[in-house]
């Protein structure tokens, strides 16, 4: 009796101060990394459904284990995605999962099996329509725009210092890659010189979209070039089911940069409420040459967005805004061995609303949106050298119509814009008011095995100079401009796993307000311009010949491109310098150019674990006229990339290269190539129920002198050098 005694007092102690084992998992999308909330959980123990269960909002779940089971099964699904399975060991009391599962893809030939379309498909695999989002874009996001897209297929950067770091597409002008922010035209002067940054930060969001093709005419008057699209969330057409709060810190030590920033969505009945708010702080640029002065930049942001929809209509109101203030580096030709210092100011006020008719006319989608934007550029003397103000007021309308028949999407639009722009300090041009209307209408149509994507854009735009005393000698005109665009993409899956595409058309575009009225000095751009309200449009017609081959482990993609500009306009560096501010004089000219290339992407998958990714772009730019080349047209590039996955490590090498470019313009100077090596490592991971992500990234590892063609300093100053960036973030 009283051995019993004994083991029931031992049992029981035991049982009191056991520790109970649990068992804890974090589902997250295996392409973007991102955390999948509402996955159904099925837990099998000793070949009997124990447990059913949902992931959270930021994709975990957990349970209790019994004791003596020493394996379980785990099954994973949600719509949308492949169902997940897996045997699990338990050798400890706590276990901590990570759950990557795929989303659902196409299959060969054309069999829709998850919600995407065929045509949308088919956009993707031609590079019309990419998406940066999750992991692949927490791993290369940066402190600015350009930056941040440095290393994408057919994408390059022109720049004045880090802050003022632009994509271009293709080394064709700014103006041939608009700069949208959830879906509308982010309005800033940073197309207009090189000094000018972009006002927007892209740690503020969680996509970015890039689109090309016929569907761009949609959006702006340019058809043969892209669109920047970033983005948090459609909240039109997906609201928040629960609460969710993000919060994103990164470190850069090229910079000794400091990024953070704060996201947040959460429903309430119909309603529904967004936000974020994040800051930047940014010291002058380490190079491969030392410190870089006057490169520092640092910035604040935010916006806040307030929501309703039910089953027939959703609107939202947003507002946002960003301030920075920023360096640009002197010692160039001209007044400022000390550069410039810039504030600029930008806020938007924007309405949007759409409304389902479930009718033969489907869907009516209205934007509405006003923008301010403010910048005033201080030398060293603390004397304003120019100001720039900039008020906008844009509205779009669009009617989706059903498909019938053959047509598939069918989409009217009409566009209103009125501008104001105004400047002060020592710029010589005078202010000017814009009025924009604009009808376009794109259409896709399905054939058999062909898909055929068409659009076409009227745009109708006058320009007003104020007629003030300081022009009344050769006073500037009044413009008008009647601009007509087209483009049309068929595509074919002619082989299993083949595809062709080609996109053919015609572009008009006009010149911009700088480019017609410039007449005076842009110290902070070191030069003296000179526009030409004589001006005529810009007129291109262009062709781009594609080939894509996919299957579960093998993407190849490649383009061929010809532009062919029977009226260019460029500046032109006259070799000239103005007598009174020993600036180099440029000239707004009007020209025959020419502008082909061909980029080659690939991507393979050597086992579950290793893959791998490489690309290249070729450019030329040629001046028909005069038989030379286009200036700031970038070298040849490309990156080779290899992943890795160790458990929950992930890990990234990439080498970026760049040939010489010596088919320069007149007066510009040839650039050297280069080749560099950066490393990524990613590691996910759950703490109190939370998904915690860490990425490490070292940029040029070797800490290499190198140049960047299209960088404006390029003549003294190199790019960065060895960068380390930490990028936390933690899912709530």
């Amino acid at each position: 009796m009283k051995i019993r005694i004994f083991l029931l007092l031992i049992f029981a102690v035991h049982s009191a101060f056991a520790v109970p084992r649990i068992f804890r998992g974090t589902v997250i999308d295996k392409k973007t990394g991102l955390p999948v909330s509402q996955a159904t959980v099925k837990i099998t123990q000793q070949k009997t459904i124990t447990n059913i269960l949902q992931s959270d909002s930021v994709g975990v779940f957990s349970l209790e284990l019994t004791d003596g089971i020493n394996q379980i099964e785990i099954e994973i699904s949600k719509e949308g995605f492949l169902k997940f399975s897996s045997k699990i060991n338990i050798t400890e009391p706590m276990i901590n999962y990570i759950f990557r599962i795929e989303p659902k893809e196409y299959s060969l030939p054309l069999v829709i099996i998850s919600s995407q379309r065929d045509d949308d498909f088919l956009r993707r695999i031609h590079n019309y329509e990419t998406t940066k989002e999750g992991k692949e874009l927490i791993t290369s996001i940066s402190s600015t725009l350009g930056l941040t897209l440095k290393n994408e297929s057919d994408i390059f950067v022109r720049s004045m210092g880090p802050a003022t770091s632009k994509p271009v597409f293709r080394g064709l002008s700014l103006e041939y890659l608009s700069i949208y922010e959830n879906n509308l035209p982010v309005r800033d002067l940073s197309a207009t010189a090189p000094d000018h940054s972009t006002a927007i930060d892209p740690i503020n969001y969680s996509k970015i979209e890039l689109i090309r093709g016929p569907k761009l005419l949609l959006f702006a008057n340019n058809a043969l070039g892209g669109l920047v699209n970033l983005s948090t969330k459609n909240y039109l057409a997906e609201t928040p089911n629960e609460f969710t709060l993000n919060a994103t810190s990164i470190y850069e030590s090229a910079y000794n940069a400091f990024a953070n920033n704060i996201k947040f969505e959460t429903p309430l009945w119909n309603f529904f409420s967004s936000g974020s708010v994040g800051f930047r702080n940014a010291e002058d640029m380490h190079s491969g040459k030392g410190v870089i002065p006057n490169t520092y930049f640092k910035s604040k942001s935010g916006d806040l967005i307030m929501g309703f929809k039910n089953s027939k209509f959703s609107s939202m109101i947003e507002g946002n805004f960003f301030r920075s203030k920023y360096g640009v580096p002197g010692g160039f030709v001209g007044a400022h061995p000390k550069g410039v210092d810039i504030d600029l100011e930008k806020t938007t006020l924007n309405f949007k609303s759409l409304y389902h008719l479930h009718t033969f006319l489907d869907v009516i989608n209205f934007n509405f949106s006003r923008g301010y934007y403010h910048h005033i550029e201080y030398e060293k003397s603390n004397a304003i050298g120019a100001e720039f103000l900039l008020k906008n007021y844009y509205g779009n309308l669009n009617f989706n119509f059903l498909p019938i028949g053959i047509f598939n999407e069918n989409t009217l639009g009409f566009t209103f814009e009125k501008t104001f722009n105004d400047f002060g300090g020592y710029v010589f041009t005078p202010s000017v008011s814009s009025t924009l209307f604009s009808v376009s209408f794109f259409q896709n149509i399905k054939i058999g095995n062909h898909f055929i994507d068409y659009s076409f854009r009227f745009d109708h735009k006058n320009y007003v100079p104020n007629k003030d005393e300081n022009f009344r000698k050769n006073a500037p005109s009044s413009r008008i401009f009647n601009n007509f665009s087209f483009s049309i993409l068929v595509m074919h899956n002619f082989r299993k796993n083949s595809y062709l595409g080609l996109n053919i058309g015609r572009n008009e575009r006009f010149p911009t307000v700088t480019e017609l009225y410039s007449n005076g000095p842009h110290l902070a751009a070191y030069s003296f311009e000179i526009g030409s309200s004589n001006l005529k449009k810009e007129e291109a017609f262009f062709g781009e010949l594609s080939y894509s081959y996919k299957t579960d482990k093998i993407e190849i993609y490649s383009s061929y491109y010809w532009y062919e500009f029977t009226n260019f306009l460029y500046p032109v560096n006259t070799g000239k310098i103005s007598v009174s501010q020993l600036l180099p004089i440029y000239q707004i000219t009007n020209t025959k150019a020419r502008h082909l290339g061909f980029s080659f992407n690939t991507n393979f998958e050597v086992t579950e674990n290793l893959s791998s990714a490489f690309h290249f772009n070729f450019s030329r730019g040629i001046n028909i006229t005069t038989n030379s080349n286009l200036p700031l047209i970038p070298p040849a590039k490309g990156s080779l990339e290899i992943n890795y996955k160790i458990k929950q490590l992930e890990v990234q090498l990439i080498n970026t290269f760049a040939f010489k470019q010596d088919k320069v313009g007149e007066f510009e100077e040839p650039t050297p190539g280069y080749t560099i090596f950066s490393m990524n490592f990613r590691y996910p991971f759950s703490i109190y129920n939370l998904l915690a992500v860490i990425n490490l990234n070292i940029d040029n590892i070797f800490n290499k002198t190198y140049y960047n063609h299209l960088s404006r300093i390029k003549s003294i100053f190199p790019e960065p050098g060895r960068n380390i960036r930490i990028l936390f973030t933690i899912f709530y």
